[in-house]
């Protein structure tokens, strides 16, 4: 296929010409079957694309893998990719071929399983390192037994692995070379790209880069100004010279500097889309409550995005809001708009890192504190993304900064960087040319060259290290062994096993990160609260009814401790309150005193802490904040927000399914069985009758629209210890077409 062709291929599967690096990685590498180890380029040029290069390219060479594995570790970048991937297979024109298999392994998202119920059709799966690393080494988190080798060979086997933004994700960008190694010489081994705007050493690996020498025929910066009009279709050009100037601020009150700073970004420059980047949870609220003081009319103009966002608020927050009163979808919108209507005025976006990597924001200028060198680079890459205004970018410094962790001297070091060597610009053209144009003052070179060899190889090495310095530090890694993943295949085995560790930290590394606490917010706390063996009635309830994702906040397990003492301390009546705390094979029920008094499982290995509705402490925002625990609650007060999400739509396997359900069946004195909504929060089907004579025919109505009861849970007995209410929990049965 000659560039022509790739280029209204191209045309036809994404609407949109492709950039000229894009028609260099066809024609030299996936064309050929011959795929670089690494893609390094700026943000904002279409990386994501190499989807579509792929499956062009499956069509001149059915030697390239059959399946693609898109992972990245963002949930909202991995829903995008799944959209581009979606509309892709909308407009594959392949002649003969089978539509090609989309499928989504993330948190908040049931696997359809297409990728995996024919193996000879082409795939691509898009999702998280855990669920695609954990699916590689025979272990996939949410996959049973028997499906695990399947999904390994699948996963292993004739298959593509772009890891995108893989300087997130260290530990795991070993693993899959570990394994490419194993693999070697036996079947059709994973091939692995690794993608980034700030990859690091590549040790000789072939690398493919952007083509900045005028004098190369492949040059990417070549002008292609369009005939007619003079505006420049080399949209390459824009964006590597995206104009973005920095300004830096020392100060002992970086909070309050951000917000001000914002503030007067807002006035002189009307309708503009301003993002705000600092590095925690509390810091976005800080700066949040910061803006709104100075001008309380800013509320309505405000959106936060972290990670610690309940998943269901995540995934909501990017979509169209439904009324006028959703003002924070609203002003998503803007940013995840790439055209700014100025007839919407100004709004702001507060951010942790959760919107720094390969989200497509679309800010006009940024305020931001200081980070590591890679996230510095992220960050911009989400301001002026098109290149076709002119971006400030405002540094907030910390005035006599104390380090205490690596992670801290690394902001300082990046922040260096950028005062003392990139000062006013920090376009992408800049800040790919960092390397080369470090001073020597920077790099400390304090020898004297024998020749010019040495001399250059003291100087790449002195890069490597100020680079290295700068950047996030990378966690403790762990070797893989042949022996490791023969104990890891031996799947029939389902019981703990000596010598078959748990793979979380080849995924993810060993560090001293700080201890986090997964939250649930479910009524079957409310309603099991007097249960004579709590445990034992709701181990069963969350075996057959998951906790999901989607309903579910993690956070610093110290915050978590702090809420549950703000809550009781004016709600004391609260104390007493049963909670749960579930980990992998135990779920354990104390109160809430005696957890605030023994707080060890908050801080023991991934607990999930289920609290009652009634307790509340999710805010609009989907964070949890006590401030969000009515003091002193009345029937007047307002609607909490939503907190048992358990059985929201859009969750299920497959998508023809309805969603799951519990509910309430309940023994009326005079016999017939009453279906009851188990809270507030979730709605009873309109199908269902008002009553049924006995609970057989309730149990047939609930067949009838294609439930299978999973499990009955009695609550209430009579006098005869028969059972007069009842929890029942219902999953889908797919419709069959």
């Amino acid at each position: 296929m000659d560039d022509q062709k790739f280029k209204s291929a191209f045309q036809n599967l994404t609407g949109y010409p492709p950039l000229r690096w894009q028609v260099r990685l066809f024609r030299d590498y996936f064309a050929k079957n011959e795929l670089p180890a690494v893609v390094n380029l700026p943000t904002g040029l279409g990386k994501t694309m190499v989807m579509a290069i792929w499956l062009i390219a499956r069509e001149v060479n059915k030697q390239l893998p059959r399946r693609l594995i898109y992972v990245v570790d963002r949930r909202t970048v991995i829903d995008q990719a799944t959209d581009w991937a979606c509309k892709l297979r909308a407009n594959s024109t392949a002649n003969g071929e089978a539509t090609i298999a989309i499928s989504t392994l993330r948190g908040q998202l049931a696997d359809n399983r297409e990728w995996s119920r024919d193996m000879s059709r082409p795939a691509i799966i898009i999702g998280t390192v855990d669920l695609v690393g954990s699916g590689l080494l025979f272990s996939g988190y949410r996959s049973s037994f028997k499906r695990r080798p399947l999904e390994a060979g699948l996963l292993g086997q004739d298959s593509l692995l772009v890891l995108d933004e893989a300087h997130l994700s260290k530990p795991f960008e070993k693993l899959i070379k570990s394994i490419s190694r194993f693999q070697n010489g036996h079947g059709s081994p994973m091939k692995v790209v690794r993608m980034s705007a700030t990859s690091g050493d590549s040790d000789g690996e072939l690398v493919f880069r952007l083509d900045t020498d005028p004098n190369s025929r492949t040059y990417d910066l070549q002008p292609d100004p369009d005939p007619d009009t003079g505006d420049e279709r080399n949209h390459i050009i824009t964006r590597f010279n995206a104009k973005k100037s920095l300004s830096t601020t020392t100060t002992d009150k970086v909070i309050d500097q951000l917000a001000t700073v914002a503030g007067e970004l807002e006035s002189s420059h009307p309708a503009s889309r301003i993002v705000i980047f600092v590095k925690t949870p509390k810091q976005v609220d800080d700066v949040r409550k910061a803006l709104i003081k100075k001008d309380n009319t800013r509320e309505p103009r405000i959106a936060q995005l972290t990670g610690t966002m309940r998943g269901l608020e995540r995934d909501t927050l990017v979509t169209q809001p439904d009324d006028p009163t959703q003002h924070a979808r609203a002003v998503m919108q803007r940013f995840v708009n790439p055209e700014n209507d100025p007839s919407l005025g100004e709004c702001f976006l507060i951010s942790t890192s959760a919107g720094e990597v390969g989200f497509d924001l679309n800010a006009d200028h940024m305020v931001c504190d200081e980070a590591p060198l890679d996230s510095m680079i992220q960050r911009l890459g989400r301001v002026n993304r098109r290149g076709l205004g002119e971006a400030e970018v405002h540094l907030i410094r910390q005035s006599d900064p104390k380090p205490k962790t690596d992670f801290d001297k690394a902001c300082i070091a990046a922040a260096d960087l950028f005062e003392t060597e990139l000062r006013e610009d920090v376009s992408p053209q800049a800040i790919a040319n960092l390397r080369v144009k470090l001073s020597p003052h920077t790099l400390q070179l304090d020898i004297l060259a024998v020749d010019d060899a040495a001399y250059a190889a003291h100087r790449e090495g002195r890069i490597s290290a100020v680079i290295r310095a700068a950047n996030t530090p990378v966690p403790t890694t762990v070797e893989l062994t042949d022996i490791l993943l023969d104990a890891w295949s031996m799947t029939s085995i389902t019981e703990k096993m000596p010598g078959r560790p748990d793979v979380a930290p080849w995924l993810r590394g060993i560090s001293e990160e700080v201890a986090q606490t997964t939250i649930v917010w479910r009524a079957e706390l409310d309603l099991l609260a007097d249960s004579p063996d709590a445990e034992m009635a709701l181990k069963p309830i969350f075996a057959k009814h998951r906790v999901r994702p989607h309903e579910s906040l993690t956070t610093n397990s110290k915050h978590v401790l702090q809420f549950l003492k703000d809550v009781v301390k004016d709600r004391p009546e609260l104390n007493e309150r049963p909670v749960a705390i579930k980990f992998t094979r135990d779920i354990f029920v104390k109160s809430l005193a005696d957890l605030i008094d023994n707080p060890g499982p908050l801080f023991a290995s991934d607990p999930t802490l289920i609290l009652p509705v009634n307790v509340g402490g999710l805010n609009e925002a989907g964070m949890l904040d006590s401030s969000a625990v009515s003091k002193t609650p009345s029937d007047n007060d307002p609607i909490p927000k939503r907190l048992d999400v358990a059985d929201q739509p859009g969750y299920e396997q497959r998508e023809d399914a309805t969603p799951r359900l519990r509910l309430i069946v309940h023994r009326t004195d005079e016999g017939n069985w009453v279906p009851e909504s188990i809270h507030a929060d979730v709605a009873i089907p309109e199908w269902l009758g008002p009553s049924y004579s006995t609970s057989t025919k309730l149990f047939d109505a609930l067949r009838k629209q294609r439930f299978r009861i999973r499990h009955v849970q009695p609550i209430e007995l009579d006098n005869e210890g028969s059972p007069k209410r009842s929890l029942v929990l219902l999953s889908p049965v797919a419709n069959k077409n």
